[in-house]
């Protein structure tokens, strides 16, 4: 692990001093490192810790929206079809049927993978969260960190990590644990937002215009519950870095259902997301890769 990295200033992904911050927000900063082009949050977590700050508070106020169908079942997910998808597309590159799934949340994509036949299992950091998943679904869960949570090595076909390697500490280290707890030939699935992204551009274009006053769209994109800030071309390099195979790599749209948007933002957002997909310049993307 990088030590390095557990300093404030210090990139992530390969440890170098960075000495300017990008963006200077309210209660933290958005920095840039050169040498990885990686955009990162230089005062992460927003809390204490990572467990406070994923705490109960997270699910039911600052992601409600992202949550609160999971609370009714998580039949009416809007993320559903993507969990959906990217399992079929799994299933073209192994035959295994176990499943980590990295970052569980509430357990929305543990049921669906269950009810299609997999074996599942998760790993969530907050208390709130993995006690949530038991209690309601009865799944295996693991509370705590992906780097020292306690697996056997090549013991998962599968690794998912849906909208959750933006939150860790070390996602370089988070992605070669990964390849050590597949089996060979196991495959992960990456989802994350996309910073080379329309969307992104304006929010920052934004705040230069307005000499840092007018810094809402850039809070908005760059939230400060993310440690990572990727874009597309870096995540797919970490990806063949950390040795795997990149199989399918495809740009998709946050649900705008999970979005906390009043109704002009919505409709804002909408429009975004139609120019966006025009020229392949989505907010969001999927990787999926295999282990050799």
């Amino acid at each position: 692990m990088p030590e390095a990295s557990l300093e404030k200033n210090c990139c992530p992904l390969c440890g170098k001093l960075i000495l300017r911050n990008r963006f200077k927000l309210s209660d933290y900063a958005v920095a840039y490192c050169n040498h990885c082009d990686l955009e990162f949050n230089n005062d992460f977590p927003p809390l204490a810790t990572e467990k406070v700050s994923f705490s109960q508070n997270y699910y039911l106020d600052t992601q409600k929206e992202a949550f609160i169908s999971q609370f009714n079942g998580g039949g009416t997910d809007p993320s559903l079809k993507f969990y959906q998808q990217g399992l079929r597309t799994i299933e073209k590159f192994t035959n295994g049927r176990s499943v980590l799934d990295v970052g569980a949340g509430l357990g929305s994509f543990m049921k669906m993978a269950n009810d299609t036949g997999w074996e599942v299992a998760g790993l969530e950091i907050s208390a709130f969260g993995s006690g949530f998943i038991r209690e309601k679904y009865g799944f295996k869960v693991y509370e705590g960190d992906f780097l020292t949570a306690d697996h056997t090595p090549g013991s998962f076909d599968v690794l998912t990590f849906w909208d959750s390697i933006e939150h860790m500490q070390f996602p370089k280290e988070s992605l070669k644990r990964a390849y050590d707890l597949l089996k060979p030939g196991g495959v992960i699935l990456l989802s994350t937002d996309n910073y080379n992204s329309l969307i992104t551009y304006l929010a920052k274009l934004a705040f230069l215009v307005s000499l840092g006053k007018w810094s809402y769209p850039l809070k908005r994109v760059y939230t400060p519950y993310n440690k990572s800030y990727f874009n597309d071309r870096g995540m797919r390099n970490l990806v063949e870095e950390t040795g795997f195979q990149v199989k399918i790599f495809k740009k998709i749209q946050y649900p705008v259902g999970k979005l906390k948007l009043n109704l002009i933002e919505k409709m804002i957002v909408k429009s975004l997301y139609s120019i966006e997909s025009i020229f392949n310049w989505q907010s969001q993307f999927t990787i999926i890769a295999q282990r050799p």
